[in-house]
């Protein structure tokens, strides 16, 4: 399309965290208050905001596993 609007991006800090063989862990994103506001706004204006979240867990081993998922906010 012509005149398409690239998406904007924002980085966030890195977070690192142990955990135990089979534990679940609950990671809090910080947003930039930037990136806060435009996520407010683009759902306020009823467009759609996705989050891709980029994991890279290293076991004792030292092998390591690269994940990626996709969050959508909702109104």
């Amino acid at each position: 399309r012509v005149g398409a609007m690239k998406a904007k991006t924002y980085k966030l800090n890195t977070t690192r965290t142990q955990i135990a063989k089979g534990q679940k862990v609950t990671i809090k994103l910080m947003l930039p208050a930037a990136a806060r506001a435009a996520i407010r706004r683009a759902l306020k204006a009823g467009k759609r905001v996705v989050v891709t979240v980029k994991l890279a867990a290293i076991d004792a081993a030292g092998n390591k596993r690269l994940l990626s998922r996709e969050v959508r906010f909702k109104r």
